[in-house]
């Protein structure tokens, strides 16, 4: 065999290997791409049923908070007979808001494999969720350490503070529901 034959052999070998290498290679990142588009698709679905349930949530309680701000606003005034006033308070009814999906998302860094805008959007709507909880943890708290029973003019002035709050929070989340369940759809479909 003569030098040259052997250096074509050789060359033609590694241009063999070369290409074994980058189809391998290739082959490895479509595997990963098709992997990380199909997480990317469960953790919208797990989104969409979330926010679902939680626009549920808001939507059962928004109205009964309007309403009891109200007749707390009316019982606290100072010009009214409280005796004629109708109270009628049905707990304080807070939204326990499921953030699971969102957990999830930011532990597996799944939020990064999703459409930036629909990322954008999920970031506010469990941000907005997030400063309500506190909200609502404020309040329970309040709730424990100065009972209606013991105050009961101090602890309407906390709530109704409280619902000044919520009542802002929920036609708000309700908006961004409305804005991002049809984003999440739509990349669904894709």
């Amino acid at each position: 065999m003569s030098v040259r034959s052997t250096i074509v052999k050789s060359v033609f070998e590694m241009i063999l290997v070369g290409v074994g290498v980058f189809l391998g290679m290739a082959a490895d990142q479509w595997r990963t791409d098709q992997q990380h588009k199909t997480e990317a698709i469960e953790a919208l679905r797990r989104f969409k049923v979330e926010l679902e349930n939680n626009r549920a949530a808001v939507a059962n309680v928004k109205d009964y908070h309007v309403t009891l701000r109200g007749e707390i606003i009316k019982y606290l005034d100072p010009k009214v007979d409280r005796k004629t006033v109708s109270l009628r308070m049905s707990g304080i009814q807070p939204v326990t808001f499921e953030h699971t999906a969102w957990d999830l998302a930011i532990a597996t860094q799944w939020l990064a494999e999703i459409d930036p805008k629909i990322a954008f959007e999920l970031t506010r709507v469990y941000g907005m969720q997030q400063a309500y909880a506190a909200q609502t943890s404020g309040i329970l708290q309040a709730l424990y350490l100065r009972p209606p029973e013991g105050d009961l003019v101090a602890f309407l002035q906390s709530l109704k503070v409280y619902y000044d709050d919520v009542i802002g929070y929920e036609p708000a989340l309700l908006e961004m529901y409305a804005a991002v369940l049809p984003m999440i759809d739509s990349a669904l479909r894709d």
